[in-house]
């Protein structure tokens, strides 16, 4: 889905370790951010919702597009990737001041996307799929 010229992903993030699931109901939507390196990062209300901070948790480093490195806190999740069908996994981080689910290029590594800004479509196809 493109709205404006943002990209965004319809997805259901999940703790498969203790069976938890976000958003209870529905799907959410994820920034697709290619200058993100990582697979996601969740506001801290999402990774205590997974029940994230109950497992081994480890910490990251992100730097900011001002330059600013900000340390994170991170567990493994999955997230489904409705459009795509396929349950993606990887290690999700958070940090304070982050208020929206951002989608980064390890998330990208299992996809196929083609872009149509004309139409405001996003084909997503999967090359490999955990689950």
């Amino acid at each position: 889905m493109i709205i404006d010229t943002t990209i965004f992903l319809r997805i259901v993030l999940e703790n498969p370790l203790l069976g938890e699931r976000y958003p209870s109901e529905g799907e959410v939507l994820a920034v697709l951010d290619t200058g993100y390196e990582g697979f996601l990062a969740v506001p801290w209300e999402v990774f205590d919702a997974l029940k994230l901070g109950e497992l081994m948790v480890g910490k990251g480093e992100l730097i900011l597009p001002n330059k600013q490195v900000i340390t994170t806190r991170t567990a493994y999740a999955a997230a489904r990737i409705v459009d795509a069908k396929v349950l993606v996994e990887g290690l999700i981080e958070t940090f304070n001041e982050l208020d929206e689910i951002v989608a980064g290029q390890e998330f990208l590594s299992a996809l196929h996307l083609v872009i149509d800004y004309c139409r405001k479509h996003v084909d997503i196809r999967c090359y490999r799929s955990l689950r």
